[in-house]
């Protein structure tokens, strides 16, 4: 009876270490999913960065339209456009099926009242700018901006540089924006007062030029030909950071955001 009982737990002892060594093989050859291996396999979405356009005096739905197709055309899988209109009484309308979660969405601002003084359509593009970023969840935009845009758009960057409540600007272009004044002299409304060489806000604007952040990629375009803004205007964030490019090009004040030149070169800028 014990012979048996002894050779009963040898061949459970030899069974089990059978199973064991068998089981060590086995997992020799399974390919075990760690937590680690699922953060590699999973895809990693960046945050898109919006560019948004704003248009200048007298400006529309169609001053960056050319511009506007041109680089949805060139990306069509990692872009699309959005208008957002501002009502005069401040209300964004926008259609919600035309936010797309791409990776270069391209924001159209439209101002409803296009003679709105600088410091009205700053309210304006900071509501802008806080639904950009809800909408995208995103921190960090782009602007291109023609004209009175331009100066708006450095009042914006400079106003809301340490408020964490706006996405910051990486690249900012200005296209023949009069940061030291146009030449018309007439004044009809408040934007036409702001755009006054010494006005009170653009001279607002030059004194805090040291809280212009120098992290901002900055390029200021501007038309040979143009009659209401010039060179040295146009070129006058140069008093406001090194991290600029400007040059010049053969257009008018109302052409050079048409100027397949200047779209390209905005582009590269942008891209780049």
């Amino acid at each position: 009876m014990q012979l048996k009982k002894k050779l009963s737990i040898s061949v459970i002892a030899v069974i089990a270490l059978v199973a064991v060594i068998l089981g060590i093989q086995m997992n020799k050859g399974e390919h075990r999913v760690t937590p680690t291996t699922k953060i590699a396999s999973e895809r990693i979405v960046s945050s898109p960065v919006p560019t948004v356009f704003i248009h200048g005096y007298l400006g529309g739905l169609k001053t960056f339209e050319t511009m506007l197709k041109n680089y949805y055309l060139r990306d069509k899988d990692n872009s699309n456009i959005v208008t957002i209109a501002v009502q005069p009484d401040g209300k964004l309308v926008y259609q919600a099926n035309t936010v797309k979660m791409v990776k270069h969405p391209l924001i159209k601002v439209y101002f409803e009242n296009n003679k709105a003084s600088v410091d009205q359509q700053l309210k304006w593009t900071e509501a802008v700018m806080r639904k950009v970023a809800v909408l995208y969840k995103t921190t960090n935009v782009n602007i291109v901006a023609h004209s009175m845009g331009g100066i708006t758009a450095t009042k914006y960057i400079i106003d809301t540089s340490n408020d964490k409540r706006y996405p910051k600007v990486d690249q900012f272009v200005t296209l023949s924006s009069p940061i030291k004044g146009w030449k018309k002299t007439t004044v009809t409304n408040p934007a036409e007062r702001d755009l006054l060489p010494g006005s009170a806000v653009l001279t607002e604007i030059y004194n805090n030029r040291d809280q212009f952040p120098s992290t901002v990629d900055v390029f200021s375009a501007y038309g040979t030909r143009d009659a209401l803004v010039t060179a040295d205007s146009a070129k006058g964030l140069k008093d406001f950071t090194n991290n600029i490019i400007t040059s010049g090009f053969d257009d008018d004040h109302s052409s050079i955001h048409e100027d397949p030149e200047v779209i390209n070169s905005v582009y590269s800028f942008l891209m780049n």
